[in-house]
């Protein structure tokens, strides 16, 4: 049910790619893995996705192709990763990446075309296959009219919210009662309920906030989702230059600055383990509304299997618009094993 309000919101922002490597000529034996029935996949994630990396794609993959072995990784810093093993002409057979960098990637000769592989009667894909990729994502991997990369999954940006801490307020003010999050809010109901919702002790000259109404880790997608909302881009129709800085981008990132108060405790990704983490918090009851994707609901209702939340749609400024991940699977150049894309491609369906 949670996954399902998350999926509703329908403007995808950022894609996460899954790469398959391809053969490169010319490479020296010493620089690359060892040859023979083993595939090196690498990941970044969660540990919980090793559920679905490892033990659905890799053993799927192990399943369906007797004889092979994949040797799967999951790492926390994989960008760096894969510029160095490029510079030292090796790498990973299978990888993740994200849409972000995946443009950079191809410039840089990292990943190699798929037609060739795609197009393949034997191990490629039907015109019906592909028809089961949304065709703005498959169109946003077209690169000159090459395809690098396979849409593998999605996951989407909404607003966790604790249904607990909304009841208790509703109580404590019959006459103001708030609304759950939903399709009907709009900024100025999120900037409403995020004031009404902090509480700070009273007593003495300690006036520490002890619930915070909204909080989200500072990266890239809350700013995003806030940006398609104003009604902004991240860039011109040409992808070469940024639009952050518009006027739409400006009020973005104001209304952002403004939910949150000075003394909150923010958090980058990297820091997201962290005891005061906004996911923390919110597993703890101290926060009203957590902004964040819906990769988070598993490890949510595990370490919180009695905490009474739901997952709303991110509200509406402008326009209504989200955040969402998609994956996908393609080769790069440092691979012995090219032929393996259309073996090893798992899951074809979004």
């Amino acid at each position: 049910m949670i996954h399902k309000q998350l999926m509703r919101t329908n403007i995808v922002l950022i894609i996460l790619i899954l790469a398959v490597a391809t053969i490169i000529a010319l490479i020296p034996p010493r620089a690359v893995m060892t040859p023979g029935n083993e595939l090196k996949m690498a990941t970044w994630g969660m540990p919980f996705e090793d559920l679905l990396f490892r033990d659905v794609y890799a053993r799927g993959f192990e399943k369906e192709n007797p004889g092979w072995s994949i040797h799967y990784q999951r790492h926390g810093h994989l960008v760096e990763k894969y510029n160095a093993w490029h510079v030292q002409r090796r790498g990973a057979d299978v990888m993740r990446m994200g849409i972000d960098y995946y443009k950079s990637f191809v410039a840089k000769g990292m990943l190699a075309p798929l037609t060739e592989y795609l197009n393949d009667p034997e191990i490629g894909l039907s015109e019906e296959e592909i028809k089961d990729y949304f065709p703005a994502i498959w169109e946003q991997l077209l690169i000159d009219g090459e395809i690098y990369a396979l849409p593998s999954d999605n996951s989407q940006y909404g607003l966790y919210y604790n249904k607990t801490i909304f009841d208790q307020y509703n109580e404590a003010h019959p006459d103001e009662p708030l609304d759950y999050p939903g399709q009907h809010w709009t900024w100025d109901d999120l900037a409403d309920a995020t004031q009404r919702l902090t509480v700070r002790n009273t007593e003495g000259q300690d006036r520490r906030i002890t619930q915070y109404g909204i909080l989200f880790d500072l990266w890239a997608w809350p700013y995003f989702a806030f940006l398609k909302q104003a009604g902004g881009n991240m860039w011109d129709e040409a992808q070469t230059t940024t639009l952050i800085n518009s006027e739409a981008g400006v009020e973005a990132l104001t209304y952002l600055v403004s939910l949150v108060p000075p003394d909150a405790p923010m958090r980058s990704p990297d820091q997201a383990a962290s005891a005061a983490s906004p996911v923390e918090l919110f597993k703890t009851g101290h926060l009203a509304m957590l902004l964040d994707g819906s990769w988070q609901a598993p490890s949510i209702e595990r370490d919180k299997p009695g905490l009474n939340f739901a997952i709303a749609p991110c509200h509406a400024g402008n326009s209504r618009a989200s955040s969402a991940v998609r994956s996908s699977g393609r080769s790069a150049p440092h691979s012995h094993h090219p032929h393996c894309l259309g073996d090893g491609q798992v899951d074809h369906e979004p």
